[in-house]
């Protein structure tokens, strides 16, 4: 398990952003439970011992400025 990028957790996060931004004008409550099952699966890829801390930190440290680049991106069309 010795990997230094979680793609796992990187698909994750990747879905809870555009979830997140699809669902912005909803109701609240939607956008925070998205981001609390990314949080769920990051904790749980190190809990199962899938990943170390260290590849689920590097891997939304790289996906999430990621997401709202393509996401700013798209607001410019």
């Amino acid at each position: 398990h010795d990997l230094m990028f979680s793609g796992h957790t990187a698909i994750g996060t990747l879905l809870a952003a555009f979830t997140a931004h699809v669902l912005r004008h909803g109701h609240p409550a939607w956008v925070w439970a998205v981001w609390l099952a990314a949080a769920a699966n990051s904790a749980l890829q190190v809990a199962v011992g899938d990943h170390y801390t260290a590849d689920v930190l590097v891997a939304n440290y790289v996906t999430i400025p990621l997401a709202l680049l393509v996401l700013q991106a798209e607001s410019c069309y």
